[in-house]
């Protein structure tokens, strides 16, 4: 199993913890914080877990760097077919081909880092995909689900508005339920009457005028506010103009870090610093997220 390692891009994103109403031993005696912390802590002193789905393997290997700070090494079994000499004929046969990524973890703020693959897949959104649906074969028999969705700056979407006013048609996001951003108070109300009704694990907005006169207010409250929880990693957006070819979302403008570290087997001092200013880079464009123009209650 070999990895892309030295000054890696990596695409920034919050994974989201969803309790599900149906109660297991876990979920009765610890938080969903508590539930997944443990399952890293204990995934690094077992090194590795395979988890097999239908036809598909993957190995999650994982490294503690610190308290808060873990890294995951994700890899899927993509079986590749070669010739095998024989005696008589070149037979085809069948062989693992383990293609893998690194995701560095910050459970103090649910930040995860997925490196670029391209072996694995030219879209960090397959990427993103293989990782929720591993974990969730993990997690769900504990009742907990758990979303991943990417970082952007939410000036990327109050720009594109400014510059496309009066040619907007619809605006779609998306809200992950209730989860790390619990402090919105606007938009985990709705949320909160969601999932109280429906027992929902995201809730999709949509707004739309045909002829393109959208308005998009910044002063408003809820819009603001559900525009900060979507760009911070807990939802989607996107924006569709009259000029298709002009439109935005925020899974085209992911928040992205440039990493150097060569193998998380064997740590060093230089590539934890890479990693920490990786975080603080991250973490900086979340909290302008969060703070920048927006009301936290």
């Amino acid at each position: 199993m070999s990895n892309e390692t030295k000054n890696s891009i990596y695409a920034t994103a919050r994974y989201s913890l969803l309790i599900d109403d149906q109660i297991t031993f876990e979920s009765l005696t610890k938080t969903k914080e508590q539930i997944f912390n443990s399952w890293l802590e204990q995934l690094y002193e077992d090194k590795h877990t395979t988890i097999n789905i239908g036809q598909d393997q993957y190995i999650i290997y994982c490294v503690k760097v610190d308290d808060t700070t873990y890294i995951l090494n994700f890899a899927k079994n993509k079986e590749e077919t070669i010739g095998v000499m024989t005696d008589t004929d070149i037979q085809s046969q069948s062989v693992p081909n383990y293609v893998n990524f690194y995701i560095p973890i910050n459970t103090a703020r649910q930040i995860i880092l997925i490196q670029k693959a391209l072996k694995f897949s030219v879209k960090f959104d397959t990427q993103k995909n293989d990782l929720v649906r591993a974990l969730n074969e993990i997690f769900e028999p504990k009742g907990l689900t758990i979303s991943i969705d990417f970082i952007t700056e939410k000036q990327e979407f109050w720009n594109f508005v400014k510059e496309n006013k009066g040619s907007i048609k619809k605006l779609e996001i998306q809200l992950t339920a209730r989860n790390f951003l619990g402090s919105i108070r606007s938009v985990t109300e709705l949320l909160d009457e969601c999932k109280k009704s429906f027992n929902n694990t995201s809730t999709k907005l949509s707004f739309s005028n045909d002829q393109g006169n959208l308005k998009i207010p910044e002063d408003d409250e809820f819009i603001n506010d559900a525009v900060s929880y979507s760009s911070s990693g807990c939802g989607s957006w996107k924006i569709t103009t009259n000029d298709k070819s002009r439109s935005l979302s925020s899974t085209n403008r992911i928040a992205q870090q440039t990493i150097d570290i060569d193998n998380i087997s064997n740590l060093t001092a230089d590539d934890i610093l890479h990693l920490r200013k990786a975080f603080d880079n991250i973490n900086s464009i979340d909290d302008t997220n969060l703070n920048d123009d927006t009301n936290l209650k």
